[in-house]
């Protein structure tokens, strides 16, 4: 997803969804954020931020 940083807990929502239908369980609740946009060159609609939680196959 792409937009500002208001729209975050949305995109963990997409997130855990995903993980939940995937048979999948976070291994902790920390995240990691990969900015791969400049806040001071983009418009805060069009950042972009990876983010990473870590993840394991439920056995």
């Amino acid at each position: 997803m792409i937009g500002t940083f208001a729209t975050e807990s949305e995109t963990f929502s997409v997130m855990q969804e995903f993980i939940a239908n995937n048979d999948l369980r976070i291994k902790t609740l920390v995240h990691r954020e990969i900015y791969l946009s400049d806040p001071h060159k983009v418009t805060g609609d069009r950042l972009k931020t990876l983010l990473r939680y870590r993840v394991e196959k439920i056995k």
